[in-house]
């Protein structure tokens, strides 16, 4: 037995593991950087659904809010984190401000609403009445005017200042920007908003696309090594 191999046997009688080869060495590094990449991936996802529930539940308390002949004002502003809502803005009365915060507590998902909305008494101020072909013509012109709207299907129809909203749009947070156009048109009195839009899959593109980046990373870095034939990565 040649001394190399002497030693060799040696080592792996007491137990004390061999240098690693070149293609193992490279293989865990692959492997590693692998589950780097699983674990960011779980965490920008993570990020990226407490995201869109901030988003959802912040469309669907303008969706209310605008829907409700009680709160009436201008320049409203909802804002929402971890299930708590704040509110802001304008409202012409005390018991528009109460509504607003008991609308908002009726969404199904929030905890809590921060209510900072201002009372501001607008003297003077005569209440206006238009006529339905006129308010629809209006809401029209906004909405054909914003390019947010440029690939939705949004019908108008106003009832008595009543004003209903029908079709599709790309998402929630379109849909309320629909209903907040159409509230700010003078004459409305509330907006019933209906339409559809498709639910999220992948999140937003920003997210989306830091998820792919840190992908394709992980296989070019492997691309670019040697490793043994039944160990090499292929294109996901």
């Amino acid at each position: 037995m040649r001394p190399s191999t002497l030693a060799v046997s040696v080592l792996v009688a007491l137990g004390i593991p061999l240098a690693r080869t070149e293609a193992q060495t490279s293989t865990e590094r692959i492997g590693k950087r692998a589950e780097q990449a699983k674990e960011t991936a779980k965490s920008v996802s993570q990020e990226d659904t407490a995201d869109t529930r901030n988003a959802w539940l912040t469309a669907k308390t303008k969706l209310a809010l605008f829907a409700d002949e009680r709160v009436r004002g201008g320049n409203f502003k909802v804002a929402t984190d971890r299930g708590v809502v704040t509110l802001r803005g304008q409202v012409d009365s005390v018991a528009g401000k109460r509504a607003a915060a008991e609308i908002a507590r009726g969404i199904e998902g929030i905890n809590d609403v921060r209510n900072e909305l201002q009372v501001v008494v607008f003297a003077g101020r005569a209440a206006v009445t238009a006529k339905d072909d006129d308010i629809t013509r209006e809401i029209r012109g906004r909405l054909g005017r914003d390019k947010q709207f440029s690939s939705a299907k949004v019908e108008v129809r106003s009832d008595g200042g009543v004003v209903t909203l029908t079709g599709d749009v790309p998402s929630i947070a379109e849909s309320a920007r629909a209903s907040e156009i159409a509230r700010e048109v003078a004459g409305v009195r509330s907006v019933r908003n209906t339409s559809t839009f498709p639910p999220s899959q992948l999140g937003t593109p920003r997210v989306r696309d830091r998820v792919w980046a840190l992908a394709w990373l992980v296989w070019a870095s492997a691309r670019t090594r040697t490793l043994p034939a039944e160990r090499t990565l292929t294109a996901p």
